[in-house]
């Protein structure tokens, strides 16, 4: 299912992906994030809960949509996407996104009255 997933992606190709898992970032619904590495460049992967290397075709569609949509998406206000990928030790494709400096939240506060709108 993930191979199937993986080849409809456009997105950029990388000879070297390395993914610290002990260095996690976040917890979310679908996984976990940590820092990686894609060649040369530092950069935040999202991988999936151990609970879905036998995932139904739904949550990996959901998966698939969600990178289809982070490929069109070009913004200041969002991290950029940089592609997807399979993690071979689990069989589980990733998200790979641009490595902020700091947590979102806390970048709101910090630049509060500088942006488009007020978040509380």
């Amino acid at each position: 299912m993930a191979s199937k997933l993986l080849s409809r992606s456009d997105s950029f190709k990388y000879k070297h992906v390395q993914l610290y898992k002990n260095n996690r970032l976040g917890v979310g619904t679908f996984g976990v994030v940590c820092k990686a590495r894609c060649d040369q460049l530092e950069c935040a992967a999202k991988l999936f809960h151990q609970r879905y290397l036998d995932a139904a075709e739904l949550d990996l569609q959901q998966f698939h949509k969600e990178c289809d949509l982070l490929e069109q998406l070009r913004s200041p206000y969002i991290t950029q996407y940089l592609g997807r990928w399979m993690d071979p030790e689990t069989r589980l494709p990733v998200l790979l996104m641009e490595l902020l400096d700091e947590n979102l939240t806390a970048f709101l506060k910090r630049h509060q009255g500088q942006l488009l709108y007020n978040i509380q």
